[in-house]
């Protein structure tokens, strides 16, 4: 998430950047000031809230500290992603890099850190050859962009203190030369940062949205592209002509067979702050209350032996009611970790299938790690609908697994098929009572009994 936020940040800069090119002269300074806070700063502070939106539904909360000293740098990052029946979940992780040494501790594992090393770096992001060709390609396009875009895309006013920097686009009004620039650049950094190589993802295919686990990682893995919808930002900067911060709705229409032009809303607001006097502490366990990950018996939160006796029971009554022998079972395991509750039993000597629930004995998920993957491709199923026997299982499955969200199950529907050692398996997902995705999948063995053998509401 840290590469994703960089890669956030650039893209409104660079934005920035082809919108200046319609303005007078007197704001190309801006542009200097945004390379050098991206290329050429050794010594910052930024703090920042995002919001994200996909369909008019948020998905994430983003808030940020980073902290550029020389070649030391404190990042931390704590995200939220809400949740319909539940708290919202709560993720994310604090770096520490000093020169080349790498310091990272995670909310998933607390009271723990790891170690890493890196080339030092001693500013947002590191030059590059491809990078310097990148931005060359992205500066020509906007000394050349004047023409296209309308006269009130850049607004600009002006103190003694301060200056501050409108930009407003539309999809109508952004010319097709600034999104594939935008693209270009959305892909150089996926590549750069997260290892996402959508020339790799073409050779077999997209995943539709509802295929992830993480809205994230569907739109990251399903997106064909983008074009800028809706979106106003605006940059101020100091008397000294640095920038001092950044906010404002940044509107990205995403694309693909299944998407067609769904928005992604990010609502964000930036500040830039200490430039020359921010200061990055060397490392120190003691200041993070944290001992080396397997230094310690267990570094997820412990459950309570009281709950974790209770939830056993209840993941044995799931597990029955999905279609499992309980003398198949060995003896539980339990761990808790971002708020879930996993069980696990052994089924065989090297798996296990695990559930996992809130403290309420909810179902979240289920997940049979004995199943491989399938050895003939999956198939298109004849019909869509399931025969109404299974569908009756499953509602009456969801029922026990988690009564409140069992009720805005209206409907089951067999995406696809496929084999595995002689045996059929069927993917399922569900709908509402609007006929929209109700955020509920299953895999199951319908024969000789019907078995859930992987079940997911993580989302819900």
């Amino acid at each position: 998430m840290k590469k994703l936020f960089t890669m956030f940040l650039t893209l409104i800069l660079l934005l920035v950047f082809t919108c200046s090119a319609v303005a007078d002269m007197v704001i190309a300074p801006l542009v200097e000031s945004a390379q050098i806070l991206l290329f050429d700063t050794e010594n910052v502070t930024l703090t920042g809230h995002a919001d994200f939106f996909l369909n008019g539904e948020r998905f994430k909360t983003a808030d940020i500290l980073y902290k550029q000293a020389g070649e030391n740098s404190h990042w931390q990052l704590d995200l939220k992603t809400p949740r319909k029946y539940r708290k919202d979940q709560e993720t994310g992780y604090t770096v520490i890099a000093n020169d080349e040494k790498i310091y990272v501790m995670e909310k998933y594992y607390p009271g723990t850190y790891t170690t890493g090393s890196d080339a030092p770096n001693n500013t947002l992001i590191r030059q590059s050859t491809r990078a310097n060709l990148l931005f060359s390609m992205l500066l020509s396009v906007a000394d050349r962009i004047e023409a296209l875009l309308p006269e009130d895309a850049v607004s600009v006013t002006r103190t003694d203190t301060y200056s501050e920097f409108c930009f407003t686009l539309s999809k109508d009004t952004t010319p097709a030369v600034m999104n594939t620039a935008l693209n270009l650049t959305a892909d150089f950094f996926l590549r750069r940062f997260m290892n996402v190589n959508y020339d790799s993802i073409g050779n077999w295919g997209q995943g539709l949205l509802e295929d992830y686990i993480t809205v994230t990682e569907g739109i990251l893995y399903s997106t064909d592209s983008f074009v800028l919808g809706d979106t106003s930002v605006t940059v101020t900067e100091d008397a000294d002509g640095r920038i001092t911060g950044t906010s404002g709705t940044l509107t990205a229409l995403l694309c693909s067979e299944e998407l067609q032009m769904a928005p992604l809303e990010i609502v964000f607001d930036l500040k830039v702050s200490d430039y020359g006097s921010t200061e990055v502490k060397q490392f120190s366990p003691e200041d993070f209350s944290v001992a080396p990950r397997g230094s310690v018996m267990d570094s997820r939160k412990e459950t309570d032996s009281v709950l974790a006796e209770k939830l056993t029971g209840r993941a044995e009554e799931l597990l029955t009611a999905a279609g499992y022998d309980p003398a198949s079972l060995g003896a539980a395991a339990v761990s808790q970790r971002a708020g879930i509750v996993y069980v696990n039993f052994p089924v065989s000597e090297y798996a296990s299938v695990a559930a996992g629930m809130n403290e309420n004995g909810d179902l979240l998920s289920l997940s049979d790690g004995s199943v491989g993957y399938y050895t003939t491709g999956p198939r298109e199923p004849e019909e869509d609908a399931l025969p109404q026997a299974t569908a009756d299982i499953l509602s009456a499955f969801l029922k026990a697994a988690f009564p409140d969200l069992a009720s805005s199950v209206k409907g089951y529907v067999l995406d696809l098929e496929y084999d595995y050692d002689g045996v059929t398996y069927q993917h399922i997902s569900t709908v509402d009572e609007n006929a929209a995705d109700a955020g509920i999948v299953f895999l199951i063995q319908p024969e000789p009994v019907l078995k859930v053998i992987y079940y997911t509401c993580l989302n819900q």
